[in-house]
């Protein structure tokens, strides 16, 4: 077998050097010296051509290799046998060492799943414009920093796994009415206001709690079952409207954002609430009084069949109207009482 090098890369064979002067579909950089380098491309048809950055040459769609010495390695992606870029519809390359920017802008037909996890060098992606629906989309304990535009993922949805991402500031969503199981973006850095008033499928877990600088999100309008909301530990500040979230169900929790002065509920809670938690924040009289009131309005019709828990104590909380004889808290007290459940509820 001949052996020619070309800019310090050594190729064999002749099928191989008709790569040399074409674009590769994609470029990015690995240094996977002590980790096994096992990405996995899912094709519409064909096999992609990989130059491995240390001399290897392989078509493959998936395959394991290990590299021998430590360093940057520069990958490339080739057509190889496939039809042009947009054969490209999944990609894995979860825990594989990426470093720097991970540039998928010309990946028009990019959908299903992409994984990019674990990889903490990683501190760029750059989304294409794509319309394919998304089942996950996780990026999480990587080094994404300033940035993720999702803009152009007008197919977004499933899973969205952006979390411990320290650097992380800000997170540009699309407008998508593809149904959410997962938005969790806690344990970042994200900054001012997140925006999610164009994912009209939000629910599942949306976790994005421990974001010292976050100071308001923007709720769409979602029936979508939502088991968790969780934005404690941020800086929450003003009103947080969840008015369209009509889907609450099971945990709300938003303690410890001492400049949160109200929380707008929708109109009628359609779902049992397990755990309602807002304190150490600045809630006044009025959304006390009104979360009170539409839980006791919802098991007043549906008998309880579980515990529940509510903390408006704590911060510059308001005590509700009349205290501890509240109407409200009165009337569930005997509920949960005559239904053999646990009631705990917290006040100023």
């Amino acid at each position: 077998m001949s052996y020619f090098c070309h800019d310090g890369q050594y190729f064999y064979s002749a099928k191989d050097e008709k790569y040399l002067f074409h674009e590769p579909f994609l470029t990015f950089v690995t240094e996977a010296s002590t980790n096994t380098f096992d990405p996995a491309f899912t094709v519409s048809a064909g096999t992609l051509h990989w130059d491995l950055g240390d001399g290897s040459i392989l078509d493959s769609n998936a395959f394991e290799h290990t590299y021998a010495e430590a360093g940057n390695k520069t990958v490339k992606v080739y057509k190889g046998t496939t039809e042009n870029i947009n054969t490209i519809t999944q990609i894995k390359i979860g825990n594989d060492d990426l470093v720097g920017t991970l540039n998928l802008s010309s990946l028009g037909n990019l959908g299903g799943q992409f994984l990019s996890f674990e990889n903490p060098n990683l501190t760029s992606i750059l989304n294409p414009v794509s319309s394919e629906t998304f089942i996950i989309y996780a990026v999480y304990d990587c080094d994404i920093t300033g940035t993720l535009d999702l803009s152009n993922l007008t197919g977004f949805g499933g899973e969205a796994l952006f979390y411990l991402n320290p650097n992380l500031t800000q997170i540009l969503n699309p407008t998508s009415s593809e149904t959410f199981t997962n938005y969790q973006a806690y344990s970042c850095n994200l900054t001012g206001t997140l925006d999610l008033t164009g994912l009209t499928g939000l629910g599942g877990w949306i976790k994005l709690q421990t974001n010292s600088n976050l100071t308001q999100i923007l709720n769409p309008t979602s029936s979508t079952i939502i088991y968790y909301y969780d934005a404690y530990d941020c800086s929450l500040s003003g009103t947080l409207d969840v008015s369209g979230l009509t889907g609450l169900k099971s945990i709300f929790q938003v303690y410890n954002n001492s400049n949160l002065c109200e929380i707008i509920l929708p109109d009628t809670l359609s779902h049992p609430i397990k755990i309602f938690d807002a304190d150490d924040c600045s809630l006044s009289q009025t959304t006390v009084d009104n979360v009170l009131s539409k839980l006791n309005v919802f098991f007043d019709a549906s008998a309880p069949v579980d515990s529940l828990t509510v903390d408006l104590g704590g911060g510059t909380n308001m005590s509700p109207t009349d205290g501890e004889s509240n109407a409200d808290i009165v009337n569930l007290t005997s509920i949960f009482s005559d239904a053999e459940q646990d009631l705990t509820i917290t006040i100023n």
